[in-house]
């Protein structure tokens, strides 16, 4: 009887080492919560997410939870840590958790925290300002997969205002103020449901809508009362105006002007390139200035014939710039005349 007893208490002590062996083993075959599940490269219609591996795990069950339907529902199961989920609706709050699963026991672990994502278009790359004149500034970027359009701003001071929405990806914007910096940026946008939503606004570009200052002012006389103005044209220009010093001369519309000049006065001369916007005249700085300083180009070939002892005849090589002639004998005017004798 105590032989028996004996090998009995051995037995059920074998069978307590062997059962309290086995829990910790069985329990360790259960995948362990998902950790660092994080949402990346959303877009108007998909998000890729990914996590980091969880022991004990080689399967994952990603879950959707659909406002909609106010549901969590499975989209997938798969062996690998990431996962790209697509044909999600634009503007919707869709959440997403996972958790790991084992195969050989088929165990599931603890779901992982879940990540809120909202899928949206993608914000705008690539603003450029090209062909700035002083009352314009056209803008370009590159297309956003999914856009239904763009919204342009522009913000001349300290507020961001709407100029338009547009369906291509560039823009001219006009009808700017002459001699301002103006900044830009431009959204995407998706409509869904006659709703609109906007991605990300871009890097802001700047423009300096300035009116150029006149370059290469030329002067030549013409004439003892006149000359010749010419200048490079300035972009944008309404028109010119001419000023000697700070007094103001003539109005063009053209880069050059034909100028009425006093002979022997000096001049200095520069021009000053206006913008007409809004009923308002904007100038650009003035041109380097030139000096001008009318001359009567002196008589030559004077050749005096005596007739009678009281007559000669008088006459001098003619030029077209001169209106008329003066005879002077003595240091005394004797005739006027418009001929060369």
């Amino acid at each position: 009887m105590k032989k028996m007893s004996k090998t009995l208490v051995t037995l059920i002590f074998a069978l307590l080492i062997l059962t309290t062996a086995a829990v910790p083993a069985f329990a360790a075959t259960v995948p362990a919560q998902v950790k660092n599940l994080k949402a990346s490269s959303i877009t108007y219609s998909s998000v890729k997410l990914s996590w980091s591996k969880a022991k004990n795990a080689n399967k994952y069950y990603v879950e959707r939870y659909t406002p909609s339907t106010k549901k969590w529902s499975v989209i997938t199961n798969i062996k690998g840590t990431s996962y790209t989920a697509t044909k999600l609706t634009t503007g919707v709050s869709y959440k997403f958790r996972i958790r790991g699963y084992r195969t050989a026991n088929k165990k599931y672990g603890k779901y992982s925290s879940a990540v809120t994502v909202k899928p949206m278009p993608v914000k705008v790359t690539g603003l450029k300002a090209d062909s700035v004149t002083p009352v314009s500034t056209k803008l370009s970027w590159k297309k956003v997969d999914g856009a239904t359009g763009y919204i342009v701003q522009t913000n001349a001071g300290s507020k961001w205002t709407t100029v338009k929405k547009v369906k291509t990806n560039s823009l001219t914007v006009k009808n700017l103020t002459p001699n301002t910096k103006n900044q830009f940026r431009v959204a995407a946008f998706r409509t869904v449901s006659k709703k609109d939503f906007n991605g990300k606004y871009s890097a802001v570009v700047k423009s300096s809508n300035t009116i150029a200052q006149v370059k290469g002012l030329k002067a030549e006389q013409l004439t003892p009362v006149s000359a010749s103005l010419s200048w490079n044209k300035v972009s944008g220009a309404t028109g010119y105006e001419i000023y000697d010093g700070t007094i103001k001369l003539a109005a063009v519309k053209k880069n050059s002007a034909k100028l009425d000049i006093v002979p022997g006065t000096p001049y200095s001369l520069n021009v000053k390139a206006y913008v007409t916007a809004s009923g308002n005249n904007y100038y650009g700085k003035a041109s380097s200035s030139v000096s001008l300083l009318s001359t009567i180009p002196q008589v030559t070939g004077v050749k005096a014939v005596q007739k009678t002892p009281v007559c000669a005849t008088v006459s001098w090589v003619a030029t077209d710039q001169a209106q008329g002639y003066y005879v002077r004998q003595d240091g005394k005017t004797v005739a006027t005349v418009n001929g060369a004798e």
